[in-house]
């Protein structure tokens, strides 16, 4: 007797293009997890757990996490704008150009390719 499953092609044969997509989903599928496991913890999080609040402490420990991130850019910005001399419109360093309007704020931005 033959089993339905027997007949199906292992993913070996299949080839790498499958073996990688299965791979990617393996992964999608543990990120989705952490997420749910994440809204679980929800109600014992919130005095007052509302139909956002899992998505709202997602996003609030996502901007915990990237606090440190997001202090070492601006002293980093800073730093590289208190170079510049106030006499200087436009430099160009490496991938990045530095230019002054017309008030004599500095911005920072990426050329272009």
């Amino acid at each position: 007797m033959l089993v339905a499953r027997d007949r199906a092609p292992d993913v070996v044969q299949l080839g790498p293009v499958l073996q990688r997509e299965a791979q990617q989903h393996r992964a999608i599928a543990r990120y989705r997890l952490d997420h749910f496991a994440a809204l679980a913890a929800v109600d014992e999080d919130l005095a007052e757990p509302t139909n956002w609040s899992g998505e709202l402490l997602l996003y609030l420990q996502e901007y915990d996490s990237t606090a440190a991130a997001a202090l070492t850019h601006d002293e980093m910005g800073k730093a590289a704008r208190d170079l510049v001399p106030d006499d200087v419109g436009k430099v160009f360093a490496g991938a990045f150009q530095i230019t002054r309007n017309r008030r004599g704020n500095l911005a920072i931005t990426r050329r272009a390719a």
